[in-house]
């Protein structure tokens, strides 16, 4: 009997072991269900950009953010000055003028409230020139103005360790001559030394040394930056002879041409072109003989250089050019003119704008205009009636102006000609 109760008992604790065992067994292998989370892993390589620049003689870098164009397409008639947010700054034409009943001289500055409140902005004035009593118009479109004290670099050179600065007022005011601080590789030179009149250029010199030299300006309002090779000099040098041959300045191809020669004993290359043009200097390093094509000696080059209307103007003065090479900067050459101006098709051509004649005394009254690019002087338009010759106009007129004059007529029906030296035109004019 004792055996059968531990018989019994035995199988008892078996079963609950095995209940348990199963039991245990189903909380290990039942899949747990979750959601299921999926994470993407990006293996990217960031793009790295590395400027290599090879040079022997490092490019002007001019480094400014100011933009270029201020007043685009420009006044006609005034020559643009400058503006502000609120005025505007003209300098008046060849004649004399009233704007709303102020008398304006030749050449005299101009301050006009434009009233822009956003821009662009067209921008109309009306004028009356004085001499004619005529009444003219002329526009423009303004772009977002500069602060009134902005600088950029026009060009820079060096010859013998001497960097020239062409530095331009961009600005609507006058710039006062120690108001632009210099610094070469950090380290301040001194001041610029020369006031600067809106959208006006000046130059000056700075020392430098042989070697990459790092230029900024400072004006009351931003930073001109630009980086200029020096090549030092050596003894060798003393052998250079430079000579400038001939100088040509084409308004309609905007070109300017120097021809050089290589009169030393020692082969050039790298060279930079200085002009002074109608008082505004230009400054063009690009072109030209190269380190691995120099300029031997006795040889001639003709260097040429992209200069638009702004410089190459049509008849612009070229007063001086100056011609240095970077590899011998002290045996550049400087030439001085006194009947060298930019050429270009001289048009003459006019046009009747206007014609009366007083019905008491038979008096013709023509209103020409010069519709050509250079002044018409006042013995070369002829006047005819009814194919007889009458006499001069007897009136200058400057480009794109108006001018008046009278000449006796007949009663009855005059056919008047008028005649340029680049076209004529033909009337006909009553007088009852």
């Amino acid at each position: 009997m004792a055996d059968t109760f531990v018989k019994v008992a035995l199988i008892v604790i078996i079963i609950v072991l095995v209940g348990f065992l199963g039991v245990l067994t189903g909380y290990i292998v039942k899949p747990v269900t979750e959601s299921t989370t999926t994470t993407t892993t990006l293996v990217t390589t960031q793009p790295t950009t590395t400027a290599h620049i090879t040079t022997t003689t490092p490019e002007i870098e001019v480094v400014t953010t100011v933009p270029k164009v201020l007043c685009s397409p420009c006044f006609s008639y005034f020559a643009y000055r400058g503006h502000d947010d609120t005025y505007l700054l003209l300098r008046n034409g060849p004649r004399t003028i009233s704007i709303k009943d102020v008398t304006f001289s030749s050449g005299e500055n101009i301050q006009v409230l434009h009233k822009c409140t956003q821009f662009p902005c067209d921008v109309t004035i009306t004028y009356t020139d004085i001499d004619t009593g005529v009444q003219h118009t002329d526009s423009a479109t303004l772009n977002s103005p500069y602060p009134s004290k902005t600088i950029s670099f026009m060009g820079a050179s060096c010859a013998d360790n001497q960097i020239t600065l062409v530095i331009k007022n961009e600005g609507n005011v006058r710039i006062n001559a120690d108001e632009i601080k210099i610094y070469v590789d950090d380290v301040y030179e001194g001041i610029f030394g020369h006031a600067i009149e809106p959208q006006e250029t000046w130059i000056t010199t700075v020392s430098g040394h042989s070697g990459t030299n790092n230029v900024k300006a400072v004006s009351p309002v931003n930073t001109a930056a630009a980086p200029v090779y020096c090549s030092g000099t050596t003894l060798s040098c003393s052998k250079a002879l430079l000579d400038i041959v001939d100088v040509d300045c084409s308004a309609t191809d905007e070109e300017l041409t120097v021809i050089i020669q290589n009169a030393g004993q020692i082969p050039l290359y790298g060279f930079s072109t200085l002009a002074t043009i109608d008082d505004i200097f230009y400054v063009n390093n690009t072109g030209g003989p190269t380190s691995s094509n120099s300029l031997q000696k006795g040889e001639m080059t003709e260097l040429s250089y992209r200069c638009s209307n702004e410089y190459c103007s049509f008849g612009g003065k070229v007063s001086k050019v100056r011609v240095s090479p970077s590899n011998c900067p002290q045996a550049y050459v400087e030439k001085s003119f006194n009947n060298l101006y930019c050429s270009g098709t001289i048009v003459k051509t006019i046009s009747v704008m206007a014609y009366s004649c007083d019905r008491t005394t038979d008096v013709i009254t023509l209103t020409i205009s010069n519709e050509g690019n250079t002044r018409i002087e006042e013995d070369e338009i002829e006047i005819y009636n009814n194919d007889k010759y009458i006499g001069t106009f007897g009136r200058t007129i400057e480009p794109g102006q108006l001018t008046i004059n009278s000449f006796p007529g007949n009663p009855g029906q005059n056919t008047v000609e008028v005649v340029s030296p680049s076209n004529s035109a033909r009337i006909n004019v009553y007088c009852y």
